[in-house]
């Protein structure tokens, strides 16, 4: 069975380190909270803001 995690915590990280699962992904907070304020701040200035905003994520696999 293939297990794939989400929001790369150490233990996360850990099993897939260990094999245990094959990947989880991990989300950059700084860098959503460095977005979301961003667009605030385009919002308030009267630019018009997309309806969907990427964030970056990393996928850590097993090497």
């Amino acid at each position: 069975m293939l297990v794939i995690g989400f929001d790369g915590n150490d233990e996360g990280i850990e099993a897939v380190n260990e094999g245990k699962m094959a990947s989880t992904v991990v989300q950059q907070p700084v860098e959503m909270g460095k977005i979301s304020l961003q667009a605030a701040y385009d919002h308030f200035a009267g630019k018009k803001i997309d309806d969907k905003i990427d964030s970056p994520l990393e996928l850590i696999e097993a090497k």
